[in-house]
Formats: C-alpha cells, structure tokens, sequence
C-alpha cells in the first residue's frame, strides 16, 4: 500500500507540473528579435578572466563584432598565471578597457570581486556582464538592450546555449536547465506580482544607476549563487526583470567528463537549500519519489506480474518524460536522454548530498583554482 501511494503521488506531481500554469518545464521563453532603438545607450560590458587562454580568442572575436554601435568591453585579467593578458592586449584597442585585476580581499567571492573593479571602469548608461566563455552573435546585444529599453526592464538576463558535445553533457546539461527553470519560473520572474528572482550569471544587462542603487556588486560580494542573489536584490527593489533562452548565445566552456559538471553543480547545491538539512531530507525525499518510485513500482509489477503496479510506474514514468521532452529538443540531444531522466534525477540528488557532505565536514568549494567558504 505505501508503494501504491508514493507512486500516485508521483504520478499526481508530474501532472500538476505538466498542468502548472507557469508552464515552467517548456522551454518557450527565446529572446525576443532586436527591434529599432532610435538612440542606443552607451553599454559597458564587464568581463572576468582567469587562466582563460583556452577560450577567451573566441569570445572576443565575437564581442568585437557586435552590430551594435556604442558599447566599450571592459575585461578583467583576474590574477591569470596562462596567456589570457597576452590574448586580449592582441584583441582589445582603444575604446575598450583591460584591468589587472587585484588580489580577492577577505570575505569576497573571486568572480564579485573582478566585477567590481571591471565595474569602476565603466562609464556605458547600461553594464552587460558577460563570463568568459560566452559566444556572442552579431545582434545578441541589440537584442537584449531593445528588449531592455522596448519593454522597460532594468535588468535583462539570458540563459545562454550550454555544450552539449560530449556524452555527459548531453546527459546532465539539459536537465541542469530544466531544474532551474523549475525552482525559478521565467514567467513568474518576469511577472511584477510575482516575488520569484533569478538571472542566469553568464549574460546580464543592468542599468548601471539600478546597480548603483541596490549598493553594487559589493551588496552580493560572498554569494556563491550570485546571479541569483542580483536578481533578487534588483527585484525586492521594486525594479523590473526578466529572463530568456537564447541557442544563439552559447557557451564554449566544454565538460568531458562528470567530474566538472558534478563539481559544478555540488559547488551550490547545499546553498541553494540555504544550508538546511531539513530541507535536504525533504529534497531527498522528494527526488526519490519522482525518480525513484515511479521505475521501482513499474519494474516490481513486471517482476510479479501485477499490472496495477505496472501501469501506475509506467503512467508516472511517461508523463514524467513528458515534462522533459521540451528541454531534449530544445537542446537537439537523442530521445534516448529522456527515457534516462530517472537516472538523471539520482545523479542530481547524489550530487545534492554530496554538496552537503562537503559542507558538514569543512570541504571549502573549490572554483577556478580558488577555494571558498561555503
């Protein structure tokens, strides 16, 4: 009988997902094309670089043939030991700015801290900030600052394309976005009645007199989840934001193997439950029943030639990849992925307590050869 309820309530979860009028499991929100701006304002765009010889080549020739008209690249060599300085002195002249960014000070995270002095560098009306690995497309900044100026919003953020060339990515990758969008519905983000904030970090336009006015970036200098943590700031501020897809912004950063993309995700995991194991175990919970269950009870009901138990696992698992068919095709991977996507959820939840682990036991995250209290 337990198993009989677990699985119904699995199966009644993914529904009321599927049914949910936020729609958060479609993958629908694509940036808006670029529309006429009669004077474009003057955008800084902020760049943290450490040890990126490997990829910065790229993105800079990308930035550098924006078809927009008035903007400056402000790039912040954050302490490199490689060839990334070498790399933008060749590609970066005058307007654009190269700042040798300083030792992180006490108590800020290394990313914020680059910011921060990119940031006193600029003097655009808006500031983009942009990671490193991030490709541009000729129109991506005349699409996000129309959108900005058209739609009056004060803070723009896209969720870029993320790699999915290796087996791992493929797997992983499309599910990390497809969980975001969950716990952080684009709709309701954009919604002013809404409270729900969050940006995706590697591509977000603000006003500059916004940052000013929320207290900077020093207002978010120790998140670990900082493009969250901006967001939220801007919007409790009562200013308006929003977020998008967009495949023709992508990242070029690539993960072979698990281990990066586990480090990537177990790095914030445990944060993002704000560091409480009462909401771990309800997290835990609630993974194993939407994951778990669902196969346990259809594989139990072939195994025992119950068909009760056969169609309620199979009625969850099915509408189960239904939900997560939107994000398979929106990032061009196999079908094949979707009939994973229990396994998937494990890994997540695995991932999740591991996040946990490393912070009961004193593990400092570990970023961009840094490491950071958590």
């Amino acid at each position: 009988m337990i198993l009989t309820y677990l699985c119904v309530l699995s199966l009644l979860l993914w529904t009321l997902l599927l049914l949910h009028p936020d729609q958060p499991h479609l993958f629908s929100e694509s940036l808006p094309e670029k529309q006429p701006l009669k004077n474009a304002p003057k955008v800084s765009i902020v760049i943290p670089c450490r040890n990126e010889e490997q990829i910065l080549e790229t993105t800079l020739q990308t930035l550098t043939n924006l078809d927009y008209d008035n903007y400056e690249i402000i790039l912040v060599d954050d302490c490199s030991t490689d060839a990334t300085r070498t790399i933008a002195e060749k590609q970066l002249h005058k307007p654009h700015v190269i700042v040798s960014g300083k030792e992180v000070p006490e108590g800020w995270a290394g990313k914020m801290w680059a910011l921060e002095q990119g940031i006193a560098n600029a003097t655009g009306e808006w500031i983009l900030l942009s990671d490193a690995d991030i490709a541009h497309n000729e129109h991506s900044l005349s699409q996000i600052v129309s959108l900005a100026v058209h739609q009056e919003y004060d803070l723009v953020s896209v969720m870029v394309s993320l790699s999915t060339k290796s087996f791992w990515e493929k797997l992983l990758v499309p599910a990390f976005v497809y969980f975001f969008k969950i716990l952080y519905p684009f709709r309701a983000i954009r919604s002013k009645k809404r409270k729900v904030a969050a940006a995706a970090g590697g591509c977000v336009l603000i006003k500059k007199d916004v940052l000013q006015n929320i207290g900077g970036i020093r207002a978010i200098h120790g998140e670990l989840i900082d493009d969250v943590a901006l967001a939220k700031k801007v919007k409790s501020s009562g200013y308006n934001i929003s977020l998008w897809l967009d495949k023709n912004i992508r990242s070029i950063r690539s993960y072979i193997g698990l281990e990066g993309l586990w480090a990537m995700v177990a790095r914030s995991a445990f944060t993002e439950l704000k560091y409480s194991y009462m909401r771990l175990l309800m997290c835990t919970f609630g993974l194993v029943v939407l994951f778990m269950i669902p196969v346990y009870t259809m594989m139990t009901g072939i195994f025992t030639s119950h068909n009760p138990f056969v169609l309620l696992g199979s009625s969850a698992y099915i509408t189960m990849m239904i939900t997560y068919l939107p994000a398979i095709r929106f990032y061009n991977v196999n079908l094949v992925y979707a009939l994973l996507f229990p396994f998937i959820g494990v890994l997540y939840m695995l991932m999740t307590l591991d996040s946990a682990r490393k912070y009961t036991f004193g593990v400092r995250a570990t970023w961009k050869d840094r490491s950071y209290k958590n």
